[in-house]
């Protein structure tokens, strides 16, 4: 469906004036939608110089694709791809057209496309995944393909002509490319896309984006891990925990044999597995399942986790708790870390959770409001009531602990600025 924007320039929101509750009701994760004119006075916050210098880091995920189907006569596959970092001489030596360089967790590095972010805060924050940014020349593609996730398609600059088909009759990958491109796409819809214009496509949609003229795409890709990584994850912490309390009981309790019992006696087939050996092997595995699973906790670590590449760095020279407090009082800002990810919960406790630690707030005074504050502000800007108690704690400091929950509003900036979540400025 394409649906027409007479946005009011004030709306926040990528739908422009389309009703998020119509969205999510008839749309999300159902079918693509087309918002022509969604965002008319979006402003790129970087030039496509800025995003191959980017593309240049070698902390940065990024990847050019070339099309040759302009040229069926050549040998070369139809679409090659190659990793990043790439050098300032790739650039200057590519042609003019029919190629595509893509640049993953844009958000992560650059504040000024991370705040976008907000323009999806309709959708809960746990499942965004990043933006990626994209620049193509004329004929640049990356192949007809299916994308496991949901993403908004932003068009920034230039133009891009999207063919979608939502009745594949085949899902079968084309084997002269090494990506993932399906070799029998009948486009059934077009939509040509112009700057300020966003199409949201749901998971499993096949779709085939074509540049038109040099133009540049911003991508707001959601978190879609499948029920069998959850599973994954979830047993291997209930495995952990298992570990952990058997630890503690051989380290405390008297010393014996924790593993499977052993035949009583003589073997008269010693390759025969016996059956109190495989009772033994179903009870230790009972044995796991049945301990303590706290999953509110779990689900708040596992969903703040940076992907690797991305974990959040500590300070290389960290502040004193005193020198921390001081530089606040005096001045200096917090701000969350690009890419930082934070979300509470008030099951079974309130609970902030930051980058995968979790952080109860029941001692805190105003706790829910300085979770929502940390949470959804870039800056931590200080109440009255805030500052109040953070100068009552400059002059009258409490014990800094490593771990529990904390006993203050300074006690819990300073260990999110320890662990790199927050930014001292």
């Amino acid at each position: 469906m394409t649906a027409p924007s007479t946005r009011d320039p004030s709306s926040r929101y990528i739908l422009g004036d389309f009703s998020p509750q119509q969205f999510i009701d008839e749309y999300w994760q159902k079918k693509p939608l087309f918002l022509k004119g969604a965002l008319p006075d979006f402003v790129n916050p970087l030039t496509a110089d800025e995003l191959a210098g980017l593309a240049c880091e070698s902390d940065i995920e990024s990847r050019l694709i070339e099309n040759t189907n302009p040229y069926p006569e050549r040998s070369e596959p139809p679409w090659q791809l190659s990793l990043g970092p790439f050098s300032e001489e790739e650039f200057l030596s590519l042609p003019e057209n029919n190629w595509t360089l893509l640049v993953q967790d844009v958000d992560k590095k650059v504040p000024e496309v991370g705040i976008l972010l907000e323009l999806v805060d309709f959708l809960p924050r746990w499942a965004i995944d990043d933006i990626m940014i994209s620049y193509a020349t004329p004929g640049g593609s990356v192949g007809p393909h299916v994308d496991r996730y949901d993403v908004f398609l932003l068009q920034t600059q230039g133009c891009r002509d999207w063919h979608l088909a939502k009745n594949l009759k085949t899902t079968r990958l084309r084997e002269d490319t090494e990506l993932s491109v399906l070799a029998d796409f009948e486009p059934e819809e077009t939509f040509h896309a112009e700057p300020g214009d966003v199409l949201y496509l749901p998971a499993n949609i096949a779709h085939y984006g074509i540049a038109t003229s040099d133009c540049m795409t911003y991508s707001f890709g959601f978190r879609a891990p499948s029920e069998e990584e959850i599973q994954e994850a979830v047993f291997q912490e209930i495995l952990k925990q298992a570990s952990s309390k058997q630890l503690r009981e051989n380290l405390t309790g008297p010393r014996q044999h924790t593993g499977p019992r052993q035949h009583a006696g003589p073997q008269q087939h010693s390759c025969e597995l016996q059956k109190p050996f495989l009772q033994s092997i179903e009870e230790i595995a009972q044995k796991a399942l049945r301990t303590p699973f706290d999953s509110a906790t779990w689900t708040g670590k596992f969903f703040t986790q940076r992907k690797s590449e991305h974990h959040v760095p500590a300070p290389l020279e960290a502040m004193s708790r005193e020198a921390f407090v001081q530089s606040v009082r005096f001045g200096q800002s917090l701000r969350r870390a690009p890419g930082s990810r934070l979300l509470y919960s008030f099951t079974p406790k309130l609970t902030l959770f930051a980058d995968g630690a979790a952080f109860e707030l029941s001692a805190l005074e105003n706790a829910e409001g300085l979770a929502h504050q940390l949470c959804e502000d870039t800056e931590f800007i200080f109440s009255d009531t805030q500052q109040s108690a953070f100068e009552k704690e400059a002059q009258n400091p409490s014990p800094q602990r490593t771990s529990g929950p904390p006993h203050s509003i300074a006690e819990l900036l300073y260990r999110l600025y320890l662990q790199g979540s927050l930014l001292c400025q």
